[in-house]
């Protein structure tokens, strides 16, 4: 049979789409009632506004995983009830009060944002229906018993990398170069505790200001003075989906702006002495570092990152950069044989590659369709069913949900190697 995808507007200003199991989509924009016998889960995501692009791209990898579109499949047979946030918290709570009050649902995938996700799981705790976060930002999951989370974390990636450096690799001596952000002192912090850990040492660590990521080259622009590139979608907490450059070519990075009495360029720190260097920033700050400081300031020593760096600009300093290491939560050009599977079976779908934002939607919903299927029919058997799961087959890997019900799933190490970015050979 065919899935139908209908979407409902409900306000000028938020939408509210079910997609239900039962037939393919046919793109008719038609009504269906709920088929008996299925299985509600809530999404709430921006579907409009300045994210939208980004709760459209999360939405695709919901689908996929529940078997909405052709040629995906799921074995459960689930209803979704998507609700538009706008990345707003008001509008994400006020969701998450009509998800369960109104539809229902067994549990609620989402948000996205930053912005929206503490408001939003504030109120699944209160109304006790579980609600699986996708937002990178820390601390949600304390919230209570009922918020789980399936998104990157510092600590998956601090903790990747140092087994890397320090278990794998053996180096013993470390520099952290960061932003003073709140993302890079949360990963200087994460780092640093880490290495010290595992028997290796800091011996050095410089500080600098978000005017080196946004450094933009204005020779070519006659009698103008030296831009940065404005960064208003980079939230002070880092999250993926508020950096700077989208992973989709058709989303710009920002508009440039003069920088009045910006008339020198930023200072490069320098760090001597370590056999390695971590830089939780941008690829844009390190390509920075390149090409308005030291050439060789990376000669001879191995360079970590953060899934920031896992973008094609990098290669603009390929030559300089030629061995970095740094992770990410999803790689489509894996020889996974399981993540190529998916990136054929999405690409054929919605005719684009999918990224981490597809990814981590997909492994979410999994764990819910697994939830289901251990016996989560209602908000409190789906939160029991979640906190027991454990070794469930994703994209890339096995996850569970660890003791703060964060998912704890294998990442991918990527390097830079011949001038492209590739897969680590472990």
């Amino acid at each position: 049979m065919k899935r139908l995808l209908c979407v409902v507007a409900v306000s000028v200003l938020a939408l509210s789409h079910c997609a239900t199991s039962g037939n393919k989509s046919n793109g008719s924009g038609q009504s269906v009632k709920p088929t008996k016998g299925t299985f509600r889960i809530g999404v709430v995501l921006p579907l409009s506004g300045k994210y939208k692009l980004y709760g459209e791209s999360a939405f695709h990898g919901i689908e996929c995983a529940a078997g909405v579109v052709d040629p995906c499949t799921s074995p459960i047979h689930v209803e979704l009830i998507v609700k538009d946030s706008r990345g707003d918290a008001a509008t994400a709570a006020t969701a998450v009060e009509e998800l369960v009050a109104q539809d229902h649902v067994m549990a609620i995938i989402g948000p996205l944002m930053s912005r929206e996700v503490i408001a939003a799981a504030q109120k699944a705790q209160q109304l006790q229906v579980p609600l699986i976060s996708l937002s990178q930002k820390d601390g949600v999951t304390d919230i209570g018993n009922f918020i789980f989370r399936v998104a990157l974390n510092t600590s998956s990636q601090v903790d990747t990398l140092v087994d890397y450096a320090v278990k794998q690799k053996g180096y013993k001596t470390f520099g952290i170069l960061y932003p003073t952000n709140a993302y890079g002192l949360t990963f200087r912090a994460a780092f640093a505790e880490a290495v010290t850990k595992a028997g290796g040492r800091v011996v050095a660590e410089r500080g600098y200001g978000e005017e080196i990521a946004n450094i933009v080259d204005a020779s070519s622009q006659q009698d103008a003075p030296p831009v940065v590139r404005s960064r208003s979608g980079v939230g002070t907490d880092g999250t993926w989906h508020e950096a700077g450059k989208s992973t989709r070519s058709s989303v710009p990075i920002g508009s440039e702006i003069p920088v009045e009495g910006m008339s020198v360029r930023p200072k490069i720190p320098t760090i001597k002495g370590a056999e390695v260097i971590f830089i939780p920033d941008s690829y844009r700050a390190v390509v920075n570092m390149v090409q308005y400081g030291d050439a060789d300031m990376f000669k001879g020593v191995q360079l970590l990152g953060t899934n920031r760096w896992d973008e094609s600009g990098l290669l603009d300093v390929a030559s300089n950069v030629d061995g970095a290491v740094f992770v990410d939560g999803f790689f489509a050009n894996s020889d996974n044989i399981g993540v190529q599977k998916f990136v054929e079976t999405f690409r054929q779908a919605y005719q684009i590659k999918p990224t981490i934002l597809e990814a981590q939607a997909y492994d979410a919903t999994l764990m819910v369709e697994k939830a289901i299927e251990r016996g989560g029919r209602k908000p409190a058997s789906m939160r029991n069913a979640l906190d027991n799961l454990s070794n469930v087959k994703g994209l890339i890997g096995r996850i569970s949900f660890g003791p703060g019900r964060d998912a704890e799933k294998q990442l991918v190490l990527l390097t830079v190697s011949n001038g492209s970015i590739v897969e680590l050979r472990k």
